[in-house]
Order: C-alpha cells, then structure tokens, then sequence
C-alpha cells in the first residue's frame, strides 16, 4: 500500500476540491461501499466493524456486495468501491493500492489484491484499519465539498468575529445560543438533533455544565469519563486533539455520543475548541456524527 499518514491523506483528498467536467457526478448514499470479488466475506468483516464512540453498535459502511469482480457500468458510477482479486500469479501478498476519480468524481477506488484466499483471510485482520481510514477520508472529504458549495456565511462572519477562526457551517444550522467566550448552534431538528459548540481552553466539564442546561439548573451536561478516546492529528491548519466520547445530562435521561477539534491559536495565545455532538433517541448516528466530523475538519485559526 503507498505510505499513508492520516495528514497526508488528508492533504491529499482536500486538494481535489474542484470536480472535472469530463466525469460524470458520482452515486450512492453516504458511506455506503460497492464491495466486488470478495470471498468468504473476508472483507466485509472489516467494512461492517463497529464504529467507535457511538452509544450502539453501528457498522462502520453500509454494504453492497457482488459477487464477481466484473463491475456493471451504472455501478461504475459509485462513489466508493472496493475490488478484490485473488491471483498468485500478480499477488505474492496482500496488497492495497488506490485510484481516485476514476469512472465519477469524486469516487475513491480501493483494489485489494492477495496470492490466496487463506493469505487474504490472515492479513485483512491488520489491513483493516487501514482500508477504514482510506474510505472513511474519502467521505468525509466528500462531505466537506458539500459544505464547500453550500454552506451558512452569516453565522461563519459572526464566529470569525468573536473567535478568530474560519469554520464552515451547515446551512440548516440556523438556532443558536451566546455565552461568555461560548457558542451553540444547532439545527434544532425534532429527530437527529445535530449541534456545535465553540469554545476557549479544554475543560469540557465546567464549560457544559456552564452554558447547557436541562429543565433546571441542576440538569446539565456532563461527559461519561469512562468512554473519552483522544488522539492527536497533524493537518495544514497544525496540531489538533481530537477527543471522542459519550456525554449525558445530569439528572435526566439524555445522552449521546460527542466529538471535539482544539487547536493552539499561537497568534492569540489561546486554545480553541470545537466540538459537535448529537441528541437523536433511537435513531443511528453515524452518519449525523460523521457530517458534524466533516464539518470540524474545516476549522482554521484565522491569521
């Protein structure tokens, strides 16, 4: 597989931002893989691995399987694909390698290639993750370019004035709440509430406990310790934690799962955060949360 760090894929996806007139505009839900001459569901094993930091099991894709390599020609048009192919006579291991924009744009193809059936089944284990990764940046990539074309300026020019960043809000962000060095936007949905937050330093605690209440001030939220996951994730925009986890409301029954981007604004010698979490009671998450993630990736202190 060519040499893939988390920032350069990034990088990579992020340049392509203007589509060809030569391809047509790719099909397909978001985050749903054509997955074609897989065996023994060996691959798609690891494209239905749960996703992490949700509050229930949720596959990372939704799958479509065939059961040939050979791709029909409406199918080509997929935005995200994956072909395997059994061959020891090209394959003296596994392998994945992939092509962007290939039939669509924009459209990530990922080919895996291996000697065997037996030598596919021992090695995706470990190339799991890394086929994850790949197709999960292609979409989110995808999701950025929506945001890209449509997207809300008026709240974007009010956070560029009281916080010195650039963020690119969803259009349907429209409800919005002020504090102290705080602000809370949210699309104030009845099913699949999605919601960001902005925000000096990192103490989430205090600064929730703060500025979001329930029915009464002793109803607040808090995050679940236990479920926090944080990374740290080279981009253009530099160094940023990025912090995952599960929050609830104190003295009540709501929760759900949360995602956050701080970044050092060296300028103002301040830290800045950004955080998106989802209110959506039996509803799937995934994707509300991978929208607001996308919508994180577009963070840049402003010089």
């Amino acid at each position: 597989m060519k040499g893939v760090s988390w920032a350069l894929l990034l990088l990579l996806l992020c340049s392509c931002s203007d589509r060809s007139p030569l391809l047509p505009r790719s099909g397909g839900r978001p985050f749903e893989v054509l997955l074609a001459g897989d065996r023994d569901s060996t691959v798609y094993q690891e494209l239905d691995a749960d996703v992490e930091g949700l509050p229930q099991s949720e596959p990372s894709f939704d799958i479509s399987s065939l059961q040939g390599e050979d791709i029909g020609q409406a199918l080509r048009l997929s935005h995200l694909i994956v072909k395997v192919s059994i061959n020891p006579q090209v394959f003296t291991a596994t392998r994945i390698r992939y092509a962007k924009n290939v039939d669509a744009e924009p459209q990530m193809v990922v080919y895996i290639g291996s000697p065997s059936v037996q030598a596919l089944k021992a090695d995706m284990p470990k190339l799991g993750p890394q086929l994850r990764m790949l197709l999960n940046r292609a979409e989110l990539n995808n999701q950025i370019l929506r945001l890209r074309e449509k997207h809300n300026i008026k709240m974007e020019e009010e956070i560029r004035r009281r916080f010195g960043i650039d963020l690119w809000i969803p259009v349907d962000m429209t409800s919005s709440k002020k504090g102290k060095d705080f602000l809370w936007l949210s699309n104030n949905a009845t099913t699949g509430m999605q919601n960001i937050c902005i925000y000096f330093g990192t103490n989430r605690d205090s600064v929730m406990k703060a500025n979001i209440k329930g029915e009464t001030d002793d109803m607040y939220m808090a995050t679940v310790h236990e479920s926090v996951r944080r990374t740290r994730e080279r981009t253009k925009s530099g160094t940023r934690l990025i912090t995952k986890g599960l929050w609830e409301m104190e003295g009540d029954a709501m929760g759900g799962p949360f995602i956050s981007h701080t970044l050092d604004d060296s300028i103002r010698h301040r830290v800045i955060t950004v955080e998106g979490f989802v209110y959506a009671p039996e509803m799937k998450k995934r994707n509300l949360m991978r929208q607001l993630e996308a919508v994180l990736y577009t963070l840049k202190v402003k010089e």
